[in-house]
């Protein structure tokens, strides 16, 4: 079939904009209506002007009730600093937090330490459970080894009983 002129074969080219024509077609007679959307946003303010006074006078009516049953300004209003009238750490409940926690720490650090350094004492005399020194208790680890899951500890010379004493250190056994 041989090409005319006038016929374009589909898809390959345009045809010219003398020969498209829209027979029964025709531009839109009616435009955008300005006066409904000037309805619409004068109607949108004056909503949203009645919500915002709604709102205006419902939190003055829950402000002056509020301040009729608060009688404590608060403290930060005023430029002043004003001391408590009561001791807060009483009237909170419990539990209550640290007042100072990195004195806390250091203080429990202090006492950890003085139980892992202290004298050999006993725990439990009549099952053998000693407290010695951190320091001697890896001295002895190194010297008997660490026991093997299912098999009794290798007998070794015995090590001294400490006498037991009123400071206690981090617990050990007496083999």
């Amino acid at each position: 079939m041989a090409h005319d002129k006038h016929s374009p074969p589909h898809g390959h080219e345009h045809p010219e904009p003398k020969d498209i024509r829209n027979v029964g077609g025709a531009h839109e007679h009616r435009d955008v209506n300005v006066r409904a959307v000037f309805g619409f946003l004068i109607i949108l303010t004056v909503v949203a002007i009645v919500i915002q006074l709604g709102l205006w006078g419902m939190f003055r009516y829950l402000k002056g009730s509020y301040t009729a049953l608060d009688p404590e300004p608060n403290p930060m209003l005023s430029g002043q600093r004003q001391p408590p009238q009561h001791d807060p750490t009483r009237d909170f409940p419990q539990p209550r937090l640290q007042a100072d926690p990195v004195h806390d720490v250091n203080r429990a650090r202090v006492l950890e330490d003085r139980l892992l350094e202290a004298s050999p004492s006993w725990v439990d005399e009549k099952a053998g459970v000693v407290r010695i020194p951190i320091e001697q208790a890896m001295q002895l680890t190194l010297e008997r080894g660490l026991p093997m899951k299912g098999s009794v500890a290798p007998a070794s010379a015995p090590a001294k009983t400490p006498a037991p004493t009123a400071k206690t250190t981090k617990g050990a056994t007496k083999p």
